[in-house]
């Protein structure tokens, strides 16, 4: 007996270290806590770049509130993220007119102006958070060409003419054009694009140019003053910016008032190329658009669904991949009038992979600092 508990006692002891240990070494990782700057350390983002392009930013009602002071000092335009996309306006149609409601877009502008701040309209004709009700008639029926062209007609000259005078920019088409890599596929469509069709491109099949030109000329009529876009996704990617290209210039052969293009960048780490970012924004330049960053936000994982807390190296390449975009656009500030954020801080961001430019705590990240770096001073 006395022989066993020789050897059962010391084992007890290496168990409980080994145990502890273990303990430790499996614990979590806490996450980083960041010493919060005085915010007079902290200087104004759309402030330095005066002089280069509008710094904007993204805000909805929530963070029109909670995040007043980031976005005050900070950016000089605001995009108004879900209030101002036709699902947040339309309501119902009475008779054959269109009853729309503009509380929410209201409050948005309203505040942007009453803080100095110019405004990006978004989105006067979008497939998606469209309702389907407005491209169907009373028997729940796709309306022809003629009908839905009258009724999209009627929309953008309510909604424009409600906000002539205080919307700077608009976007007026939204992801037309296909993620398609067959050259002979231009327009969006269900059967070859993943993040599906469009009822727009289904009942304008074959003359999608038709629409998209006739969304132009109702915004340019209800406000001449207004700037107008179009505004897509991997607008950067060479196959898919050819066939953005080749609607715009059959756009422009027929005298259409488009005067930019929306680049909306939703980025990766490693994509897309620093040059194939360069060359789209010369290309479409040379077209005489004025080019303008919509929707920045820069990620490290390709899956928009999966959920990344950053380890503080993926920050400092995070940080590196900001220096880098925006050394491209201020080398070529000469083409690009505005640079929008899509959010203000890591937890109101569409994307739970931690791609903006402040952290949870309104606190700037190494990307801030890297965008100030970008300047060189």
């Amino acid at each position: 007996m006395l022989l066993k508990h020789r050897v059962f006692y010391p084992l007890m002891v290496v168990l409980l270290v080994f145990s502890l240990t273990a303990c430790d070494f499996f614990k979590p990782i806490e996450p980083e806590v960041v010493e919060p700057l005085p915010p007079e350390a902290i200087p104004s983002l759309h402030k330095a770049y005066e002089g280069y392009f509008n710094i904007g930013v993204a805000v909805n009602a929530g963070t029109m509130n909670t995040h007043n002071d980031l976005i005050e000092k900070h950016f000089s335009s605001i995009t108004a993220e879900n209030e101002m996309k036709p699902d947040h306006i339309l309501r119902y149609i009475s008779g054959n007119e269109l009853v729309l409601d503009f509380t929410r877009g209201d409050r948005i502008v309203n505040y942007a102006l009453q803080n100095g701040k110019k405004v990006r309209g978004h989105v006067l004709v979008w497939h998606s958070q469209t309702p389907d009700w407005f491209f169907k008639d009373e028997n729940d029926q796709l309306l022809s060409q003629e009908k839905i062209q009258e009724r999209m007609a009627e929309y953008i000259t309510k909604v424009v003419t409600h906000y002539k005078g205080k919307i700077d920019a608009w976007d007026v088409v939204n992801e037309a054009i296909t993620d398609s890599n067959d050259p002979d596929h231009i327009y969006r469509h269900k059967d070859y694009d993943k993040k599906n069709g469009s009822l727009w491109n289904e009942i304008f099949a074959g003359s999608e140019i038709d629409y998209i030109a006739a969304a132009f000329r109702a915004a340019h009529e209800a406000d001449p003053e207004a700037k107008l876009y179009y505004n897509d996704y991997n607008a950067v990617a060479p196959e898919k910016r050819e066939k953005i290209m080749k609607m715009i210039r059959q756009l422009k052969d027929e005298d259409v008032p488009i005067h930019g293009i929306g680049i909306q960048a939703h980025w990766l780490f490693n994509w897309p190329s620093a040059g194939d970012i360069e060359d789209a924004i010369v290309e479409y330049s040379k077209m005489g658009l004025d080019v303008q960053i919509t929707e920045l936000d820069i990620r490290i994982d390709g899956d928009m669904e999966k959920k990344i807390t950053l380890s503080r190296k993926d920050k400092e390449r995070q940080a590196d991949r900001y220096k880098e975009v925006f050394e491209i656009f201020i080398k070529h500030s000469d083409k690009i009038s505005s640079v929008t954020f899509w959010g203000i801080t890591d937890d109101n961001s569409w994307i739970s992979q931690e791609p903006l430019i402040f952290d949870r705590n309104k606190n700037p990240k190494p990307a801030f600092w890297a965008i100030l770096d970008a300047l060189g001073k």
